[in-house]
């Protein structure tokens, strides 16, 4: 009786840990009817593949970057957001831009890996770079 317990128990105990692995090697996504940005990402960008992501980074320099977005709109045709991203003017090297709010927008709705995604991600500076946050993530 006492040998069944320990096997039962080192059993579950098994079975826990390797569903906790399988779920760990798993993308955060949210529902099937939820879209996620496309993409798995190359070593060292963020927010792919993430159902509403707060950060996404392209890589390298700080231009491939927005951060802390807000999402206004999100599983229609469009995804509409704000956050925060490195402004650089035509006439400027990366390293005199600064931190500005950014338009984040997602679209061209498809899907991926069998799954609603967005195919399309932009972001712009619709006042040039001239509103600049309180804060910054970057």
């Amino acid at each position: 009786m006492r040998r069944t317990l320990i096997i039962l128990v080192v059993t579950a105990i098994a079975v826990v840990l390797v569903a906790t692995a399988t779920a760990a090697q798993q993308p955060i996504i949210s529902p099937k009817a939820d879209p996620y940005y496309r993409y798995d990402g190359l070593r060292g960008t963020k927010g792919f593949g993430l159902v509403k992501p707060r950060e996404i980074y392209y890589g390298g320099d700080p231009t491939g970057l927005v951060c802390d977005i807000h999402w206004h709109s999100w599983g229609g045709r469009v995804a509409r957001g704000t956050g925060v991203g490195w402004y650089v003017s035509g006439n400027q090297s990366v390293g005199q831009g600064h931190a500005a709010i950014a338009t984040v927008t997602a679209s061209q709705l498809g899907t991926w890996k069998h799954r609603p995604a967005y195919n399309r991600l932009t972001w712009s500076f619709p006042k040039h770079g001239r509103e600049r946050p309180a804060s910054s993530c970057i």
